[in-house]
């Protein structure tokens, strides 16, 4: 099942010479756990970079993208079994 969502998150991310590592998501009062990142691509939209991550956590996958303009994280779309 395919859920298109455009709300904001907050996430927990660690910093290392190999770069930013989305650890958790906190979206409606609940902590997610990120098990996997699989995917990281940015976007150019004039002078903002969006940075788009699509991460696993349990059985569902998660689009989340960070504004560098803003500094903020969105959650954008859920893929998930059933």
């Amino acid at each position: 099942m395919f859920e298109k969502v455009d709300e904001p998150v907050d996430a927990l991310v660690s910093f290392s010479e190999k770069g930013m590592r989305i650890m958790a998501f906190l979206w409606h009062h609940r902590r997610y756990s990120v098990d996997r990142i699989n995917l990281v691509h940015r976007v150019n939209e004039g002078a903002d970079w969006l940075y788009y991550y699509a991460i696993s956590s349990g059985a569902s996958t998660y689009r989340l993208s960070f504004s560098t303009r803003n500094l903020r994280w969105r959650i954008v779309e859920i893929y998930s079994e059933g």
